[in-house]
């Protein structure tokens, strides 16, 4: 196998706040960077561009802690990027400008891989295809260097969610995908090494694990090699700490039951607090769980954003 010119990730979803079933982590930010450090760490290693296929973000509108976190983490990297769904308020590519992703273009901590415009360095052309944007073809390849995909886009091979359609099986991208020697996808948390024809396909997955079903899920990154083939290099999860079964669902269950609350409102009258004021006060006196009152009001957070 040839040298290695890449490294190739995606979805890190990177968040304020652990998910339920990793709560039981003392910092979720040092877990975060955990995780990312494994990468960082072998791209100065090999003094190796990072390509992130998506979803650095778990939401668009992220606090300004969390993108200081990122900026600091990405600081002496050089990584290219294109957006994910997650990256973009309502999955549009042209409002990225309002987005937590598009603060990391701005502060030039990330190069964006613009859609129609292949950005070319040593040993490679980049083509981005972001969220919402359709895969086409590469031309020629230009001198020596590989044409690589960068995609946002569902993809899938063996294990997939119910439902999904045929036409994102890894096989059906094939035309899509004449012409590049290598593409990564981002989306689909589950990762997968394939060939789809001439090209060495690489679905990464997700960075960390976040939910109770992916709890013994091995997450891993790749290594683009100047020959076109892809290493899978897993995570090191050992350090990764996990609610028990019987506590998750305990803290969901909890959550979701809002039996009370409909008596606790009626009893409020006119009080001329909004909803989100008589939710926490709610919570207070009935003595609910830190993760369980995270879980609520991010969930009304995101609601709020995503309705504005």
């Amino acid at each position: 196998m040839s040298k290695p010119i890449a490294l190739l990730c995606s979805d890190l979803h990177f968040s304020q706040n652990a998910p339920v079933a990793r709560s039981a982590e003392p910092s979720w930010f040092d877990a975060q960077e955990r995780a990312w450090n494994q990468i960082r760490d072998r791209a100065k290693q090999d003094d190796l561009p990072i390509i992130i296929a998506g979803d650095i973000f778990d939401h668009w509108k992220s606090s300004p802690e969390l993108i200081n976190f990122v900026l600091r983490l990405f600081s002496g990297l050089r990584i290219y990027a294109v957006p994910g769904q997650h990256d973009l308020p309502n999955h549009r590519y042209d409002e990225m400008n309002r987005s937590a992703y598009g603060t990391l273009v701005q502060a030039g901590a990330i190069d964006e891989i613009e859609p129609r415009e292949p950005h070319s360095m040593d040993g490679m052309t980049l083509h981005g295809f972001p969220w919402g944007c359709e895969i086409k073809p590469a031309k020629v390849r230009n001198g020596n260097r590989l044409n690589v995909a960068v995609v946002h886009k569902y993809c899938w091979k063996g294990e997939h969610y119910p439902g999904v359609s045929e036409d994102c099986h890894v096989g059906a991208f094939r035309k899509d995908l004449k012409g590049y020697s290598a593409a990564v996808f981002g989306d689909n948390h589950k990762g997968f090494l394939a060939q789809s024809g001439d090209c060495s396909v690489l679905n990464s997955g997700t960075m960390m694990c976040r939910k109770s079903d992916e709890r013994n899920y091995q997450p891993t990154y790749g290594i683009l090699h100047a020959d076109s083939l892809v290493d899978r290099v897993p995570f090191d999860t050992s350090k990764d700490e996990w609610l028990d079964q019987e506590e998750t669902e305990a803290l969901v269950d909890k959550a979701l039951d809002m039996s009370n609350l409909v008596s606790e409102l009626e009893s409020l009258g006119g009080d001329a607090l909004d909803f989100k004021e008589m939710l926490l006060r709610y919570m207070e006196s009935s003595g609910t769980a830190l993760p369980t009152k995270t879980l609520i009001m991010k969930a009304l957070d995101h609601s709020h954003g995503e309705n504005k």
